[in-house]
């Protein structure tokens, strides 16, 4: 299987060595094209992103910037793996998720529901 890999590690530097075709591009204003014709998502652990790439019911990996102060990316990132929506990666373990990822099975992040938002909302300013 060839992998069109887009891969949005843009503000520290990961190494892994894989036979990827590299394709790159300009600047664009939006990713979402691109997100949507990926077979797999690898990218930092920022939660627009993650969510995007989830609603496309894409495999994804996050890798975690973990030198940040009060690691939210990691909260997140662990939070989704374990759930089954990711695989969590750092820049050391990146080799051994890609290897990992073609024999899991990640579950689809369920759709949104405003209504019951619309309720947690009532509920807690009553």
């Amino acid at each position: 299987m060839e992998l069109k890999i887009y891969q949005i590690l843009n503000y520290w530097d990961c190494r892994a060595f894989f036979f990827i075709k590299k394709q790159t591009t300009k600047i664009l204003p939006s990713l979402a094209d691109e997100l949507q014709q990926a077979d797999l998502i690898i990218s930092h652990c920022g939660a627009g992103t993650i969510l995007e790439a989830l609603h496309l019911s894409k495999p994804l990996i996050v890798v975690v910037n973990d030198t940040l102060l009060h690691n939210h990316q990691t909260e997140l990132a662990n939070a989704l793996h374990e759930s089954g929506h990711l695989i969590s990666a750092s820049c050391n373990s990146l080799t051994d998720a890609l290897l990992s990822i073609r024999d899991k099975v990640l579950i689809p992040l369920p759709s949104a529901n405003p209504v019951v938002f619309g309720e947690y909302l009532e509920q807690i300013s009553s």
